[in-house]
Parts: C-alpha cells; sequence; structure tokens
C-alpha cells in the first residue's frame, strides 16, 4: 500500500462489499483496535469513494 495516499476506514461489512461490488478495491482487512472480534476494512481514500458511501448511506436512511 501507497503509505503517501489517504486512507478510507470503513468498519462495516456491507459497505465494504458495496464498495466492492461498485469497483472499488479493498487495500487490506485488519482487526478493529476497539474490539478484536471485528474487522476493519481499508480503502484507498478518494472523492469517488466518498460519494459511494454518501450514496449508500442515503439508500440505507442515515
Amino acid at each position: 500500500m501507497n503509505e503517501n495516499k489517504e486512507i478510507c476506514t470503513v468498519r462495516s461489512l456491507d459497505l465494504a462489499n458495496y464498495l466492492c461490488n461498485h469497483g472499488f478495491k479493498m487495500k487490506k482487512v485488519i482487526d478493529s483496535d476497539k474490539n478484536p472480534q471485528f474487522k476493519v476494512f481499508l480503502f484507498e481514500d478518494s472523492k469517488a469513494i466518498q460519494n459511494s458511501i454518501t450514496t449508500y448511506l442515503s439508500k440505507k436512511g442515515v
């Protein structure tokens, strides 16, 4: 992973799947610092991924 790039952190498996299904590549999966039973999904941050997250959240009614 290029260390100069900003990282988008996703804690929802459903959102991570949505992003992958919309062409975004997951960079890494790590254990959550808050609860090691959960995973955190890392994506390269961009305007496009932020727009997709906004679309996802609006469809979910969040």
